[in-house]
């Protein structure tokens, strides 16, 4: 104990004594784990980032990526509290955290709850316009993604990550993003696309002068050739890799790299020699839980023990067994699924709000780049004017001039193009074709608010597909979708040309009569009910009748409800028609 305390002791005057800058501390923590994350504990307790909020922030959070990898969990909790303990000055603390503690649930399996706080951590940054915070979030929903298995979202934020890293001049950044990318497509099978990118990161990390980096992505690209067969390059690497991590001292990058080996070795079919790195990978993950690379292990040393004694010997069994336990996993509780899918939206829709937001800037910079052109040419015609000698020169400059200033027009015009078209997609529904929540709410807050001369009134309804949730449970969400779709098509085919059709979300729609009675838009609706019911679907060659409910509410401009109480008697109206047996029509009087 005194030992500890004395060696902690030194590290903290250790820290005083040589303040250490936050990028050797960062480079520290990612080549050396262990030795990175005491050094950083020296630094905080030493008070040398007191003064720089940011900085403290940075170096907790590169404590908090070691302490992750390595299945450290006390050390993550700790980090997690004083990255907490910020937040209340600093959000963004907070959403560090988050992003930490989704991680670790998402390596122990538990999806629902880790993409919900990886979610809400970058629900609470995404809109900021910060592009090494952006680089983050990218990142950090690359990661949470990847190790839900849902590789197309994914894909989408690690290509959007490497994209903002190739915009800073930090090549570690942008071989960490490469290297992200690189195992969703792995995972989605495309090995050799996979190697390539890893090559990149390898070669990034060794130019930048960090060489236990690039030999630990060796591991990564040994994986690849695995996958690829090629192993004697794949067993190469593979030892590279395991001699760093073996250097390192973490238990997860010794186990997942001597897998890497102990498969290398397999597929040599040198079965002896798989088993012994195969069991020394499996005793260093003894004591701390990451299923994930205890199944790989477990499931490559059953195949090695099965080529040697065959499939029935009591080992083989055994590991089969554990395999077996290993395997259960925790899919999104129900109740979460809807808040998953909530999240997500937030987070396409800020994140189109903030590309549109740059988009205008942009425009508005080149704007101001244009008309700056315009000046200069006239400023240069006056000097052509009073020049004559030089004519023939000038005249070749105007001409230039006019060229680039032609290319700025077509340039804005087209950036302003891109963020109109942007601008659509943010308030359309992208399964439908419709105006989404966000369209309706607009244009039902004009009618509320509109001051003209004399009372006008306005109806809504709310139309819920009955029983949907059976739809996508006996059909799956391929037939879910088409009834979405046909049904919006069925809808506005219908509703007369001042009205508005829009899709609230899932299976709920809404219909907005401006200048119409209740009895008249109730008559609508209850030709809107037939049209549902009418519509012909099949699930494993039987009909499928799909059918509706509607609320209906009307509203006087000159009473001055919100549009919150209108909905809210709209689905009064709704949750009657439910009651009384569904596929039916119930209005709210006004």
């Amino acid at each position: 104990m005194w030992l500890a305390s004395f060696f902690t002791f030194l590290l903290v005057i250790h820290a005083v004594a040589a303040a250490p800058t936050l990028e050797e501390l960062r480079a520290r923590i990612a080549t050396d784990r262990l030795a990175g994350l005491a050094e950083g504990w020296a630094a905080l307790e030493a008070g040398w980032f007191d003064d720089q909020p940011d900085a403290r922030r940075s170096l907790l959070w590169f404590m908090g990526g070691a302490a992750l990898g390595g299945a450290d969990d006390a050390a993550l909790e700790r980090v997690v509290d004083l990255l907490n303990e910020l937040a209340a000055d600093d959000p963004v603390a907070g959403s560090l955290a988050g992003f930490l503690r989704g991680s670790r649930l998402l390596s122990l399996g538990q999806q629902g709850e880790g993409l919900v706080e990886m979610l809400q951590a970058a629900n609470a940054v995404i809109g900021i316009d910060d592009p090494a915070i952006q680089r983050i979030a990218s990142g950090e929903l690359c990661r949470g993604y990847t190790q839900a298995r849902r590789l197309e979202q994914a894909l989408t934020h690690c290509q959007r990550q490497t994209s903002l890293a190739g915009e800073t001049d930090d090549p570690p950044a942008l071989a960490a993003a490469e290297h992200a990318e690189a195992i969703v497509l792995s995972y989605q099978g495309e090995h050799r696309q996979a190697a390539e990118l890893w090559r990149s990161a390898r070669r990034r990390f060794h130019d930048a002068g960090m060489p236990e980096l690039s030999s630990r992505l060796s591991g990564s690209l040994a994986a690849a050739l695995l996958e690829l067969s090629e192993y004697d390059q794949a067993l190469e690497m593979a030892k590279e890799a395991h001699e760093q991590a073996l250097a390192g001292g973490s238990p997860t990058s010794i186990a997942m790299t001597g897998e890497y080996v102990g498969s290398a070795l397999l597929g040599l079919r040198r079965y002896e020699e798989s088993v012994a790195v195969l069991e020394r990978a499996l005793a260093s993950l003894e004591g701390i839980s990451y299923p994930g690379i205890e199944r790989s292990v477990l499931r490559a040393l059953k195949v090695a023990l099965t080529a040697i004694h065959g499939e029935y010997d009591p080992r083989v069994a055994e590991l089969g067994a554990r395999l077996d336990a290993l395997m259960t996993t925790h899919p999104p509780a129900p109740e979460l699924v809807e808040t998953i899918d909530q999240l997500e939206a937030i987070v396409r829709e800020r994140t189109l709000d903030l590309r549109i937001r740059q988009l205008e800037r942009e425009a508005e910079l080149r704007t101001l780049a244009l008309e700056t052109a315009t000046r200069e040419a006239a400023q240069r015609e006056a000097v052509v004017r009073n020049q004559r000698r030089a004519m023939a020169y000038a005249g070749v400059a105007v001409g230039a001039l006019i060229a680039a200033t032609l290319a700025l027009v077509l340039l804005l015009r087209s950036q302003r193009r891109l963020a109109s078209s942007l601008h659509a997609q943010a308030y359309q529904d992208a399964l439908t074709g419709l105006p989404n929540r966000r369209a309706f709410t607009e244009r039902a807050a004009e009618l509320i608010d509109d001051s003209g001369p004399g009372a006008r009134t306005h109806s809504l309804m709310i139309i819920d597909l009955d029983h949907f949730k059976r739809v996508n449970d006996q059909g799956g969400h391929p037939l879910g979708d088409d009834v979405l779709v046909s049904t919006a098509h069925c809808l506005r085919e219908l509703v007369p040309g001042l009205a508005m059709v829009a899709r609230l979300g899932g299976e709920e729609f809404a219909v907005l009569c401006p200048d119409s009675g209740l009895s008249q838009a109730r008559a609508l609706a209850e030709q809107l009910c037939r049209a549902v019911a009418g519509q012909h679907f099949e699930l494993g060659g039987q009909p499928l009748r799909v059918t509706a409910s509607i609320g209906v509410a009307s509203l006087s401009t000159d009473d001055h409800r919100s549009l919150s109480d209108w909905m809210k008697q709209a689905d009064q109206a709704l949750y009657a028609a439910k009651s009384a047996g569904r596929n039916r029509v119930e209005s709210q009087p006004d």
